[in-house]
Formats: structure tokens, C-alpha cells, sequence
């Protein structure tokens, strides 16, 4: 007997346009809050260098993955060894997302960008 129920929640599949296998570890994955972000944030990232940013809509939790869903996908320069959500700049109340690549570590914050238009 366990003490705890599993539940899939929101799922989405992993892969490339150009035919590469995606290799993935246990660093992969990140899951918090993010700069000015109020909702948490799930960062996925391979060796490949590519790094995608998820915020999973809680309304729509019962469809699955939506393409709203996805807020970000780049591909870096280098392979993405890990990323970690923490506040890593001193005096600043925002979280920030570091990314640990074979010979360098980047440190960035995701900001939210309303634009308005005119008529």
C-alpha cells in the first residue's frame, strides 16, 4: 500500500525538427517561479542545447499540452548540462534561471512583455 497517489497532470513530447534524438538526464528538468512570472515555470533542456520554457494553463489541465503552453523555445550555442531556478543576483527579489553549459554558465531571468496596440 502506498501513502501516495500519482497523477498525470499535463504531459508534452520532446523532439526536433531536424531528426536529432533529444538525449535527456535527470537535470533536464526545473519547475518554479521565474523573474517576474507569478506562475511556475517548467524548464525543459537537452544536449543538444535546446532549452523550452512551459507554463501549463491550470484551466485547461484536463486537455493536455496546448501550444499556449509552450512561452519559450531557443536553441544555444552549446549543449545545456543543467538548469536551476534560485536567486542568484544579491539584492534582487526575482528569481533567475542559470544554465550550466560544458565551459560557461549563463545566468537569466525571464520578464513578461504586454504589448498593446492602438487603433
Amino acid at each position: 500500500m502506498s501513502l501516495f497517489k500519482v497523477q498525470d497532470l499535463w504531459s508534452t513530447q520532446q523532439s526536433s525538427d531536424d531528426g536529432i534524438e533529444s538525449i535527456f538526464n535527470a537535470t533536464s528538468l526545473t519547475v518554479g517561479t521565474l523573474g517576474e512570472f507569478e506562475n511556475e515555470i517548467i524548464v525543459t533542456s537537452n544536449y543538444t542545447g535546446c532549452l523550452r520554457m512551459y507554463c501549463p494553463s491550470r484551466d485547461n489541465l484536463e486537455v493536455g499540452y496546448l501550444s499556449d503552453d509552450c512561452l519559450l523555445e531557443i536553441v544555444m550555442g552549446h549543449p545545456v548540462i543543467q538548469t536551476s531556478i534560485g536567486k542568484y543576483v544579491s539584492g534582487s527579489p526575482i528569481s533567475y534561471l542559470a544554465t550550466l553549459h560544458p565551459q560557461c554558465i549563463s545566468i537569466t531571468f525571464l520578464i513578461s512583455v504586454v504589448l498593446l496596440s492602438a487603433t
